[in-house]
């Protein structure tokens, strides 16, 4: 009973996880129809974290982040979404570990 009782208070010390924390506003973007302006007013805590115009058109990636505590690491870790955008429209979103291979999409993200 204790054990249960410890793992319940654990759980229950964490931070919302981000995309639970967002998840009103994450089913409202659809990839090739969501606009830079709608998800502005979607998500206005995003912030441009790069940009870069190949063949006549613009890519631009935005980020959401958050600290999260992680009870099995004991510590604070950051969590991060990213949201890809071309010529104007969402690409696709999600967290940078969901495309490891794809370099093609990937830009360079500065803290």
């Amino acid at each position: 009973m204790l054990i249960v009782a410890s793992l319940f208070f654990i759980a229950g010390c964490g931070t919302v996880p981000l995309i639970e924390k967002h998840q009103v506003q994450l089913a409202e973007l659809e990839p090739g129809l969501t606009t830079l302006s709608m998800f502005q007013n979607i998500l206005p805590e995003a912030v441009l974290r790069g940009q870069n115009t190949e063949t006549g058109k613009t890519v631009h990636v935005y980020t959401v982040n958050q600290l999260e505590y992680d009870p099995i690491e004991g510590r604070h870790i950051k969590s991060e979404l990213r949201f890809y955008f071309y010529d104007g429209f969402l690409e696709r979103w999600g967290r940078p570990q969901d495309w490891p291979d794809d370099s093609d999409f990937i830009l360079e993200v500065r803290d």
